[in-house]
């Protein structure tokens, strides 16, 4: 059974880091109002590359959306405050419209500005970093996409340009791994290899304006004219930091990014009013922190797939099972595993969510954590797991959503039902789950479907799965004692103890289990 601990590391009493990063975010908007004109690379100097066939993009001013920031620091002790842009202008790789055909690429991509503390000067030297999904999971989650706090599941494109739109480096990202840097120059020749792990190939880059074009390209009268030019896109592997233009270095083991200056801004008259910033590697939030690698997997499937869903259709966005389920696939959480040997465990529990969580200072967001028990895992079927992980989904999410507070209808009758459990939480929150079984059985039937390669034809197998961990809530005299829901659920006696034997045979991975072994 999956209990819900109420105890755990306190969180602080409240996010005072919040209050700091308001009055420095007015520093950096006070001094970027200031400087925004002067922040255009000098023509002259060791500042800029002298590689002419450089890409540099059309200039446009930049508007900042200030409500909208992350903070954070690189490894080296700089401050970053990674900033929205609320401009319409918005340049993306003609590929990615071949990712999402019949999409605006303009509705999913993310456009933020970075501006870099100087260590001594009293300055921000900001960069421009564009996000590009490639997959519909990745697409999904680029709301509060980062450099520094990439999801680990991600997949995509990022580029980094100069505040004058020169290309300074890109990454190619799988599930948060960089896999290849990117650069880009104008040249239009053959498709070829250069020097070490490197490759040039001809791509296109794509960009709107909001201005009248010809009745062929705006035949609608949209006033959205669409422009592209050819690049050279040089993309490097194998060793993984190589950059193919401008400069490398490697400090206390992380890799660094110049622009092309081994020290930006001496050869430029002494003083330069834009610094092009050196840049260490973007980084991903690790969420799976599950070591068995069966365990990982099935989570890395039910993440990645968004398999946390209903069976009934997405037809009314005000549905409470809807709301609950679209929010939890994109809630961000940690799970591990562990050995429930410690007093604060239940052994015989197949895993835990924190009831409280904590708040980060560094990532500025409450963290939920669940952590399954590893004895579960040594004998569970991958179907009984992949129940158990959708389940503390919705665990988590329940929990990040009362310490938030978030608004709207469905919180609005979470709080209302929550008046009828009073202060037992376990209560509360496995007897409101009932309302989600059909949605968990539908996505194990999914799940199996795709990845679990059980046979199992009677659909009802997975909607009775679905109630593990909200058949019996204790085992008190010799006898189960029942939840309330379940219990309403199948009032029969006999029944009941047949969908609590077969919930037992996935966990415990007996013979007449229907699941396959991890």
């Amino acid at each position: 059974m999956n209990l819900l601990l109420t105890s755990c590391v306190d969180e602080p009493e409240a996010p005072k880091v919040n209050l700091e990063e308001s009055g420095q975010i007015q520093q950096v908007k006070s001094w970027f109002e200031t400087n925004k004109s002067k922040l255009r690379l000098p023509k002259k100097g060791n500042n800029l590359r002298t590689d002419s066939q450089e890409l540099i993009l059309p200039f446009f001013e930049k508007e900042p959306d200030w409500d909208k920031f992350h903070h954070y620091y690189f490894p080296d002790g700089r401050e970053v405050f990674e900033v929205s842009l609320s401009n319409a202008t918005k340049y993306f790789p003609a590929s990615i419209i071949e990712n999402f055909p019949n999409e605006n690429p303009e509705d999913y991509m993310v456009q933020n500005i970075m501006f870099v503390k100087h260590p001594t000067e009293n300055r921000f030297d900001p960069l421009i970093a564009r996000y590009y999904p490639s997959d519909e999971y990745s697409k999904n989650h680029q709301k509060n996409i980062a450099y520094k706090q990439i999801d680990q599941y991600w997949s995509g494109r990022l580029d980094i340009f100069t505040y004058d739109e020169h290309h300074f480096i890109g990454f190619l990202i799988e599930d948060g791994e960089i896999i290849n840097t990117l650069s880009y120059g104008k040249q239009a020749e053959a498709n070829g290899r250069i020097s070490g792990d490197c490759q040039t190939v001809i791509k296109e880059v794509v960009w709107a304006t909001n201005e009248p074009g010809s009745e062929e390209d705006d035949p609608y009268g949209y006033v959205v004219t669409y422009h592209s030019i050819l690049i050279a896109q040089t993309t490097c592997s194998g060793s993984g930091s190589y950059t193919p233009t401008g400069g490398t270095q490697v400090i206390n083991g992380e890799p660094y990014y110049s622009f092309g200056a081994t020290d930006p801004g001496i050869n430029c008259g002494g003083y330069c009013e834009y610094i092009v910033p050196v840049v260490s590697r973007p980084s991903s939030i690790i969420l799976n922190l599950l070591t068995n690698p069966c365990a990982s997997d099935i989570f890395k499937q039910l993440k990645k797939n968004s398999l946390l869903k209903s069976s009934i259709g997405n037809l009314n966005s005000m549905n409470n099972i809807i709301q609950l389920l679209d929010s939890a696939n994109n809630f961000e959480f940690f799970i591990k595993n562990v050995d429930f040997t410690s007093p604060q465990y239940n052994p015989s529990a197949n895993a835990i969510t924190r009831a409280r969580p904590v708040f980060n200072e560094t990532t500025g967001k409450y963290e939920v954590t669940i952590e399954i028990n590893n004895d579960y895992l040594n004998s569970a079927t991958k179907l009984s797991i992949a129940r158990t992980m959708l389940h503390e989904m919705v665990h988590a999410y329940l929990v990040y959503s009362f310490k938030t507070g978030i608004d709207g209808t469905f919180n609005s009758s979470l709080q209302q039902y929550s008046l009828n459990g009073g202060n037992d939480l376990d209560f509360f929150h496995h007897n409101w789950m009932a309302k989600y079984i059909d949605a968990i059985g539908y996505s194990l039937a999914e799940w199996n479907r795709r990845f679990g390669n059980s046979i199992i034809n009677d659909r009802n197998y997975y909607d009775e799965i679905a109630w593990g961990g909200l058949s019996a809530r204790a085992f008190q005299n010799g006898q189960l004692v029942w939840f309330e829901a379940f219990e309403s659920k199948f009032p029969d006696q006999y029944k009941r103890t047949e969908v609590h034997q077969k919930i037992e045979n996935e966990n415990k991975g007996y013979y007449d289990s229907k699941g396959k072994p991890c």
